[in-house]
């Protein structure tokens, strides 16, 4: 998935000490003083809820984890079973690639490189999962270690319509990234054209998006969605997310916090999410809110360096 990187959350949580501590204990932030509870908008202690509400129930979030470790150690034992075989390894690649994204952790990015270094051990020279291998190093913005494997799959004899839609749609997302903007226009139309992915649009979504072509963009991601099926929570919840980054973008702070809200809905405790509702609580004025939530979250992560 493409979209605008999250901005610092260390660089805010200083900026929002400061403003507190300047404060000299004398700020009357009431609406942003406790974090909401499900009981009709009172926090445990009977005062004011925040000024923005939104779920933070994180049991869909914590399942997903668990599904995907359960997931992963079923496909690991596969591949002890099969030691011929790169395939299953590559899906354990992908299963650590799920992961990564719902996580932010660079342990579950380099758990996915290790599997596909095993996975070419045991694939024949000029084979093995290239374009998984493509996927993580553009997920790593290692842009230069793309070209090669994508080269190799493109230069086979025989290709079905999906897997050349997948070359071009890593080549439109490389030149993208490398501001070949229409050489990347001509690569997403084109993988579009083999293969309308949700991916695909999302992409294309994208390209018009920094183009400043918003109505377009936002078409674009609507339709997306309506691809996914009601259990890809991640993949919902992150369109919600570029809908509501699109917002932010033209100063609509109140309409992208609406955005993250329906985000949290479908997969609430993501603190993906939770990091830009923080980040609207501090433009919106509610810094005592956003203070604490950058907070929490840096608590749960151990890594605010993700965010």
């Amino acid at each position: 998935m493409a979209g605008s990187a999250p901005s610092s959350c260390f660089s805010c949580l200083l900026a929002l000490l400061a403003l507190t501590s300047s404060c000299g204990g004398g700020c009357n932030d009431k609406s942003s003083q406790q974090v909401a509870k499900a009981d009709g908008g009172k926090s445990s202690d009977g005062a004011p809820a925040d000024a923005l509400q939104f779920s933070r129930d994180g049991r869909l979030y914590t399942q997903q984890l668990a599904d995907i470790d359960e997931e992963i150690g079923k496909t690991e034992a596969r591949a002890e079973s099969q030691p011929k075989s790169w395939l299953v390894l590559e899906k354990v690649a992908g299963l650590h690639l799920a992961r990564a994204r719902l996580s932010g952790s660079y342990d579950d990015y380099a758990a996915a490189e290790d599997a596909l270094k095993r996975a070419f051990e045991r694939a024949p020279e000029g084979s093995g999962p290239l374009l998984t291998r493509a996927a993580l190093n553009f997920s790593l913005h290692r842009l230069d270690r793309m070209d090669a494997d994508i080269d190799i799959v493109a230069g086979r004899a025989v290709l079905d319509d999906p897997t050349r839609a997948r070359v071009e749609g890593l080549r439109g997302a490389l030149a993208f990234e490398r501001g070949q903007y229409d050489l990347a226009k001509q690569h997403l139309d084109a993988a579009l054209a083999l293969d309308r992915t949700a991916t695909g649009i999302d992409r294309l979504a994208l390209w018009h998006w920094r183009r400043g072509e918003f109505d377009q963009a936002e078409t674009l991601y609507r339709e997306a969605e309506t691809m996914m099926g009601d259990e890809a929570l991640e993949s919902r919840a992150w369109t919600h997310l570029q809908l509501g980054l699109m917002d932010l973008d033209r100063g609509r702070h109140q309409e992208a916090f609406e955005h993250y809200r329906d985000g949290a809905r479908i997969l609430g405790g993501w603190w993906l999410i939770e990091e830009h509702v923080a980040e609207i609580a501090a433009l919106l004025g509610h810094r005592e809110q956003s203070l604490r939530l950058y907070t929490e979250i840096i608590a749960a992560t151990g890594k605010g360096e993700f965010m």
